[in-house]
């Protein structure tokens, strides 16, 4: 990019048609010839154009965009007519950016206005001048600058777009100049073009593009030729940009820079200079290039863009320890923390910390800030003391020592009941003496800025007389074997020594105050000793503890019988050895009585069969003892033989089997006897033979089943039937049409192709069957070409299957109607997409006339019920756009009309 110098014109343009609006470039033709418009991409049914009218001024540069009617036109990009929205074609330069594409318009845009062909034969060093505006959506929405050599058209300059300022959103007519390419040169082929793109996402800022006051100029008179390059042309205040000279001169050359605002400010040398900027704005930068041959400049803008004024913001600024605190940033649109801290999500600080954030604004320009967070310890105190002792004499005195935790505890306040002193203020220690015999409760109170807390410690003053020494037993009298507890009840002042004698027991001493339980094994009279000592003497007791060898007795009795039958009774009696039997506990599980507490004998009468326990429990002075006898009723009936089979109508395939048990009734059997006709095995003695199997072979087998007791024998036969499996057909494959019905019926047959009644017929998969358990069922709008599978299952439990095949003809139809009648009548109150059998996703969207969508939905069954945010909407036509993905991958979209009618 250069700026402006002293120039001659060779060749303008300034598209002067006396058109107010919406006349295309690909019919303008100026003094110089025809412009053409080429497609370069894909371009929409309504794509931007490019336009040469007065809708947008060809204004000077620094002016701000407007409209002049056809006083002044412009090449410019503008949207085409859209009549769903009423909206006309060329609006100055304001493009449609889309959004809508599948409902109302599509407007992907590549299009280049291309000047007719110009003739440069003669003219060297040409310069490219003049005036634009432009905004779109970054590289997305974009104009860019081409040149064609006779040959192939390149790129020229992407042309940055020139902050709006002042001049939002209209744009800010901003001057251009580039020296054209050496292949510019005598070339009679030469063209310029200006190229416009933009996508369908609804996204995008006026002004689109408009450009004027074009011209080709060459130097003016033979000399230098001033130029540079940078490194950049937009950056941050602070940040820096290095300049290149890139001058055509001849022989010794001075250089004059003037870099505004900059630092340095100048320089007089070729460079590169690397300057830095700490003003925003734009500033203009010169090189004055001189030569023998003359002087020559070229100015280039720069944009400075400011720092973002950030803030670093807290929820609180002093909190607890354990507390949370979340920080933000202001003033940018991204923000950093250092700390690991994310920007708006809470956290837990455990010291004082300052945080720093890094925002950063739109232009990615950033700044920081500060803010420290005071974390304080906020727990009340904890009062604590020590003593030097807690028991003392009367008389006698405790140093009593704070050990209290907090945060600059500043009071304490000390109570000692009895003592002298009585209180305190201070921490201490205090020393303190005691007159008065008895506990006394010591307490602390201590207080800081988070509160107060107090404690307290009992202490115990003695009047320190000799001990007494005493204690007491669990008893006094025991058996061998058997154990006492002793405990100390010795009184005296903080006692501090033991001594037990337990003779012939185990243990034999003991040291500790105890209780202690001491096992005796010998037989006699022992004199069990305790002597303690505290710190006014000792003392000593004796106690005679009698220790008898005693027998204990066991629980035994006799029944009268061990087995009887139903109605009849059993005597017990007693027979337990021992003395000092107590009580007696009898249990009778069957019987009437059920239970008895006393010697007995004990006659019980038992009306149920079964076996039963009988228990007795003697209880003695230090234990029990029990036992137990089993004793049986009888039914004292002889069994009644029967069979039970599974299957238990005895029917069965070939090399088929069945499980054989006992099934009868009556009196309990001794014995069991079974034989299986032509069966593998043969017989069982058994009560429950389990499986019994028929390999090889068809026909009727006899099974028999005797069974006796000591009251006699029955007896029973059955018969098992073996047979071929039958066969299955299923009738038959077949193609439907999508959408549709089909029923499928299976037979059965012997091997003889007789029709075989009975049995169960079960088909799979049951998705879409009417009857699953039936011969003959209905399959409902298969979706997809699928087998289906017959199990048919004999009374003799025999299984076949056969399949079926049913194909699906996918023809898919979607629709919606044309009008609807939302008025609560229970008929066309809803607007459906028809045809959803055939569907397997959606999207439903209605828009009123002036293309505001009033109702979407992606469910497929869910409709329009004619209102909008919850209001009917008046009668009227409406627009509606379907696309459905259908079950087979394809894609449908249907768009139309439809009527509410109310």
């Amino acid at each position: 990019m250069i700026g402006v110098k002293s120039q001659t014109v060779i060749w303008t343009e300034d598209f002067q048609n006396n058109c107010a609006s919406a006349c295309l470039a690909s019919g303008y033709a100026g003094t110089n010839g025809a412009w053409t418009i080429t497609n370069v991409g894909a371009n929409d049914p309504e794509a931007n154009e490019w336009f040469v009218s007065g809708a947008e001024c060809g204004n000077a540069a620094g002016a701000c965009g407007s409209a002049c009617a056809s006083t002044d036109p412009s090449l410019h990009v503008g949207n085409v007519a859209v009549a769903v929205l009423g909206l006309p074609a060329d609006n100055g330069a304001a493009y449609n950016a889309g959004g809508l594409c599948g409902s109302f318009f599509c407007v992907l845009t590549d299009k280049r206005a291309e000047s007719p062909t110009i003739n440069l034969t003669g003219q060297t060093n040409i310069t490219l001048n003049f005036n634009y505006i432009e905004n779109g959506d970054g590289a997305l929405d974009d104009a860019s600058l081409w040149y064609f050599d006779g040959a192939t058209w390149t790129l020229l300059d992407p042309l940055a777009k020139p902050p709006l300022g002042a001049c939002t959103p209209q744009g800010l007519w901003t001057a251009f100049s580039i020296p054209l390419p050496a292949s510019a040169n005598n070339n009679a082929n030469v063209k310029i073009g200006f190229r416009w793109v933009n996508n369908d996402d609804g996204v995008g800022n006026d002004p689109s593009f408009a450009v004027d006051d074009i011209t080709l100029t060459i130097p003016a008179t033979a000399g230098p030729n001033a130029n540079f390059t940078t490194s950049s042309s937009t950056i941050c205040v602070g940040d820096s940009i290095t300049f290149t000279d890139a001058s055509t001169t001849s022989g010794a050359t001075t250089y004059s820079w003037t870099f505004t605002t900059g630092t340095p400010g100048t320089a007089n040398t070729a460079g590169p200079h690397t300057v830095v900027f700490n003003t925003a704005g734009t500033h203009n930068i010169s090189l004055t290039v001189t030569d023998v041959n003359g002087t020559d400049n070229i100015t280039l803008p720069i944009t400075v863009n400011p720092l973002p004024t950030v803030t670093a913001n807290a929820t609180a600024t002093s909190i607890c320890s354990g507390d949370p605190v979340t920080l933000t940033g202001g003033g940018a649109t991204s923000y950093t923390w250092d700390n690991g801290v994310t920007d708006g999500v809470a956290f837990n600080p455990t010291t004082t910390t300052t945080y720093t954030v890094t925002g950063t604004d739109g232009n990615n320009c950033s700044n920081t800030a500060q803010v420290t967070v005071t974390v304080n310890n906020c727990s009340q105190p904890t009062a604590s003391f020590t003593t030097s002792a807690n028991t003392i004499c009367v008389g006698g005195s405790i140093t009593f020592t704070d050990a209290s935790t907090g945060s600059g505890i500043t009071t304490w306040s000390w109570t000692f009941p009895t003592g002298i002193p009585g209180t305190a203020n201070t921490q201490g220690p205090h020393n303190v003496v005691f007159n008065t015999a008895g506990t006394h409760n010591i307490n602390l109170q201590v207080t800081d800025a988070n509160g107060t807390h107090d404690t307290t410690i009992a202490i115990t003053v003695n009047n320190c007389t000799q001990p007494t020494a005493s204690f007491t037993m669990s008893t006094d009298t025991i058996c061998t074997g058997d154990s006492i507890t002793f405990t100390d009840a010795s009184t005296g002042s903080g006692i501090t020594s033991w001594s037990w004698t337990f003779p012939t027991g185990t243990p034999a001493t003991a040291n500790t105050q105890g209780p202690h339980t001491v096992v005796f094994n010998t037989a006699g009279t022992h004199n069990i000793n305790l002597q303690i000592t505290d710190a006014n003497g000792t003392h000593d007791t004796t106690i005679a503890i009698v220790v008898n060898n005693c027998a204990q007795p066991q629980a035994s009795f006799i029944a009268s019988a061990d087995t009887i039958c139903i109605g009849n009774s059993i005597t017990f009696t007693d027979n337990s050895t021992g003395s000092g039997i107590n009580t007696w506990n009898w249990t009778f599980n069957g019987g009437n009585p059920l239970i008895a507490n006393t010697p007995g004998p004990h006659t019980v009468t038992f009306n149920n069969a079964g076996s039963f326990n009988i228990t007795l429990q003697i209880n003695y002075p230090g234990g029990s003892s029990d036992t137990t006898i089993t004793i049986v009723v009888d039914s004292c009936n002889p069994p009644i033989a029967a069979i039970g089979m599974n299957p238990s109508n005895g029917k069965i395939c070939k090399n088929g089997c069945v499980e054989f048990s006992y099934n009868g009734s009556g009196g309990i059997p001794t014995s069991w006897v079974w034989t299986f006709e032509g069966a593998v095995p043969d017989s069982s003695i058994s009560e429950n033979p389990g499986v019994v199997c028929w390999p090889d072979t068809i026909g009727k087998f006899v099974v028999t089943l005797e069974v006796t007791n000591a009251y006699g024998t029955s007896s029973v036969i059955d018969t098992i039937t073996v047979s071929d499996p039958a066969i299955i057909t299923a009738y038959s494959d077949t193609t439907i049409t999508f959408g549709t019905n089909v029923t499928l019926t299976a037979q059965a047959t012997d091997t003889s192709g007789n029709i075989i009644s009975g049995g169960t017929y079960t088909w799979s998969p049951i998705n879409n069957l009417t009857c699953v358990l039936c011969q003959t069922t209905t399959v409902i709008q298969p979706t997809d070409t699928g087998t289906y599978i017959v199990a048919y299952e004999a009374e003799n439990g025999c299984i076949v299957y056969d399949t079926v095949t049913v194909s699906v003809d996918m023809q898919f139809n979607i629709g919606v109607p044309s009008a609807f009648t939302p008025n609560g009548d229970g008929n066309n109150d809803l607007l459906l997409v028809r045809g959803l059998i055939g569907i397997e996703s959606l999207t439903f969207s209605i828009y009123n006339r002036y293309g505001q969508e009033v109702f979407f939905t992606s469910e497929k069954t869910e409709g329009w019920d004619g209102t909008h945010n919850g209001n009917p909407l008046n009668p009227g036509v409406f627009v509606y756009y379907v696309k459905a993905t259908m079950l087979d991958g394809t894609i449908r979209e249907l768009k139309g009309n439809v009527t509410l009618i109310r």
